[in-house]
């Protein structure tokens, strides 16, 4: 069975109530009860060796010495709450200074008298009842006197049990106030727990309930400054992510779809047209090589995406070595030569050095040099031109290139990097790229811990520029 945490502190909470409760009211009154008899023991003991003392000093045995007793026993009691009583050593009571006592040395019989003498005799020196003299139940110590080493006498020197019931019942409502300052106390400590730890739990599990349902806008705030609130931020920024991981799901479907589509659409189509005879044998060459050429699109954008898997997987290692970037470069712009001609856009190179040798990845690098040369030339106008130029500085290389074309809007810089990012809405005419260049593009110069910004003007081009290590002396071997 699941108990949450509210449950666990009430429990608590109750098990501590009913546990001070009993302690208070049986085992706590029982022992102070004890404590005060003892107490109350001790302290008519003491008056009853301080008594016998005084009435020893005459011979108890006359009948003058009743008024001795008399008058030293009413003297003690004047200074005490005890109730005492003279007991001649036969165990008949002689006096007796208690109001509620029966009626003491006329109406006791013989064995009566036989029983409390054999009472006293027994008991003398600690607490006894007495059992038969008192009206009501009695706490008592009994005292020998003795005169020329021969018992003459008991002192009974008592107090009403029902005076310690009571003082103890005084001091358990005390304690009993205590203990239900002490609960008011244990609510406000169980109340600020729950609202320091219960609460912020309760509404953390109750935003990872909405989160798991999608519902990623669900605002969580906790207010306190510690790990709770840490932990409410990273869940709401997990929401954040997760929600763009969504909306980006849902642009890479429909991104992946579109791009699959329209080659798969004309190859269908041209098959299709095979098929049943409307291409004249003498045009089958021209539609052959379009089926072939929407096939490699195909191609293309599946090892793009591979490509990109790789690397967020940690799969693609880079196979680092020194080579010439002014050559890769030169290499890279003859590529373009035709379609560079077709626009009507020349390509200018601008080198620091002859030789500019650089650490890393040379046909990842290309692939970069390719990436942006491509872009720069989709979106440059006719009769153009695009800068590829190079600097040394200290430890770095930076490759510039740059286009003279029709720029990038600044809501969309941020996001050129994302896949299938297009800034052309239309995707129209001559820009039939994948819009993965940019991403795999980031994604190698991130690989090689180097970095690559881009600033652009709307009508004016853009610029991309990245590093790469420089090697200032290079060795070649013959």
């Amino acid at each position: 069975m699941k108990f949450s945490l509210t449950t666990k502190l009430a429990f608590c909470y109750f098990i501590l109530a009913v546990a001070f409760f009993f302690v208070i009211n049986f085992s706590l009154k029982g022992y102070l009860f004890d404590k005060m008899a003892e107490s109350a023991t001790e302290q008519m003991t003491a008056a009853g060796n301080t008594l016998q003392y005084k009435l020893a000093m005459k011979d108890l045995d006359s009948d003058s010495a009743t008024s001795h007793i008399k008058m030293n026993i009413d003297a003690a009691c004047a200074v005490s709450n005890y109730s005492i009583s003279y007991f001649n050593y036969n165990g008949t009571p002689r006096y007796s200074s208690c109001s509620n006592k029966k009626d003491a040395g006329h109406y006791h019989s013989k064995k009566q008298k036989k029983k409390y003498k054999k009472t006293l005799s027994k008991e003398q020196n600690s607490p006894t009842t007495l059992n038969g003299f008192f009206d009501t139940e009695q706490l008592c110590t009994v005292t020998t006197i003795t005169q020329y080493q021969h018992p003459v006498g008991y002192l009974v020197i008592g107090m009403p049990v029902s005076q310690l019931e009571d003082e103890t019942v005084s001091l358990v409502s005390i304690y009993s106030l205590f203990l239900i300052l002490i609960y008011l106390f244990l609510l406000m400590v169980f109340i600020l727990l729950y609202f320091m730890h219960v609460y912020p739990i309760q509404k953390i599990i109750t935003a990872a309930k909405e989160y798991s349902k999608g519902h990623f806008d669900y605002e969580l705030v906790i207010r306190s400054n510690d790990e709770y609130r840490e932990l409410a931020e990273t869940l709401s920024y997990m929401a954040v992510e997760l929600k763009n991981l969504d909306d980006y799901q849902r642009t890479f479907i429909a991104n992946v779809s579109h791009d699959f589509r329209s080659p798969l659409t004309s190859i269908k189509g041209y098959v299709e047209a095979f098929l049943d005879g409307t291409i004249p044998p003498e045009m089958q060459d021209k539609y052959l090589n379009i089926i072939l050429f929407e096939t490699n699109r195909l191609t293309n954008l599946t090892s793009n995406l591979l490509t990109i898997n790789n690397f967020e997987n940690g799969k693609n290692q880079l196979d680092i070595t020194v080579f010439d970037i002014n050559a890769s470069i030169r290499q890279t712009v003859d590529s373009f030569e035709s379609i560079t001609r077709k626009k009507d856009v020349r390509i200018e190179c601008n080198f620091a050095e002859e030789h500019t040798y650089v650490k890393a990845d040379m046909p990842k690098i290309q692939q970069v040099l390719h990436n942006l040369i491509d872009n720069a030339i989709k979106f440059s106008h006719s009769n153009s031109k695009i800068i590829v130029s190079t600097e040394n500085i200290r430890d770095k290389t930076f490759i510039h290139v740059k286009d003279f074309g029709v720029g990038i809007p600044d809501d969309s810089l941020g996001k050129i990097w994302d896949r299938f990012y297009k800034t052309d809405p239309s995707r129209g005419k001559d820009k039939k790229g994948t819009g993965l260049g940019l991403s795999i593009t980031k994604k190698i110069i991130n690989a090689h811990n180097e970095r690559i910004r881009v600033t652009s003007t709307i009508g004016a081009g853009t610029e991309f520029v990245f590093s790469l290590p420089h090697i200032r002396k290079v060795s070649i071997q013959p």
